[in-house]
């Protein structure tokens, strides 16, 4: 009976010790308990889809997104620093793109600088150089030719009525110096003497996108001669003269061009006075070629 006794008392030991084994396991695998507040618990009160948290975008020590970023900075941004501005000169564009256009730091923003190298506002342009004169009359049998090399003188100031347009008033001078006289075949040179021609009027110029421009003028004119001593011997009448030119400019600077031009005037102009035996009265012929050398201010 006590053996009975022992070894039920035994099996049951061992019975008990086998399941808190078996609970212990089961513990270590289990997933931990969801507490009822949960919101990931799809069985607690007032469960619901599982929304994400806002994201913390952007940090406080950053201004908002790139989507809402202004336009222009608000009020209040100091300038940039010195050396803040276009690239250095030199800098290459990539292959196949144009150079950036000038620009200047203008009151906050990015702005062209106005009026730089641009045909539009007033217009100055001054004008020098040397060509070839020629003035012949004729009246019955004689007929009279002066002709010689000498300078060119030109003065324009007007303004742009148009972008590349300009309209404007000029005086011109086309002179001889110490010229060839030739009389009915016969001639000679005076040495100190000067023939030449004056006009005044107005006229168009045009500016190609290369700075290649094309002037056009009509001219009110008259012929001057003076011998060696610079005294008057000839003067005409006015008449009328049609001044060409076609040029090319570099600009030196936002506003001041330098180039070249290619200058021809032609003209008629009737004498004030009887240089030939019988009284006639003579008309002029002009003809001057010139190349000059510009500085126009636009």
């Amino acid at each position: 009976m006590i053996k009975a006794r022992a070894l039920t008392l035994t099996s049951s030991i061992v019975l008990l010790t086998s399941c808190l084994g078996l609970t212990a396991a089961w513990a270590q695998n289990a997933p931990p308990p969801q507490s009822a507040n949960d919101p990931n618990d799809p069985n607690a009160p007032g469960a619901g889809p599982v929304q994400a948290p806002p994201p913390n975008y952007p940090p406080p020590a950053y201004g908002p997104p790139p989507s809402q970023y202004p336009a222009v900075p608000p009020p209040g941004y100091r300038p940039p620093p010195p050396g803040y501005g276009p690239p250095p000169p030199g800098y290459p564009p990539p292959p196949g793109y144009p150079p950036p256009p000038r620009r200047s730091y203008y009151r906050g923003s990015y702005a062209e600088t106005p009026g730089s190298h641009t045909h539009d506002g007033g217009y100055l342009r001054l004008q020098l150089g040397f060509g070839y004169t020629s003035m012949s009359a004729t009246a019955g049998p004689d007929d009279l030719t002066i002709s010689g090399a000498g300078a060119g003188f030109g003065i324009a100031a007007g303004g742009a009525v148009t972008p590349n347009l300009i309209i404007y008033a000029t005086i011109t001078d086309s002179l001889a110096s110490s010229p060839n006289f030739e009389l009915n075949g016969s001639s000679s040179t005076v040495d100190g003497a000067s023939a030449g021609v004056v006009g005044l009027g107005g006229g168009l110029a045009y500016y190609l996108d290369s700075n290649v421009f094309f002037a056009g003028s009509l001219l009110a004119s008259r012929l001057v001669i003076n011998d060696s001593n610079d005294n008057q011997v000839g003067r005409s009448d006015w008449g009328f003269t049609v001044e060409g030119q076609i040029g090319k400019e570099w600009w030196a600077s936002d506003n001041w061009g330098l180039g070249v031009a290619a200058q021809l005037l032609a003209g008629r102009m009737k004498d004030r006075d009887a240089l030939f035996p019988g009284g006639a009265i003579p008309t002029w012929s002009l003809f001057a070629f010139n190349i000059l050398f510009t500085a126009t201010y636009n």
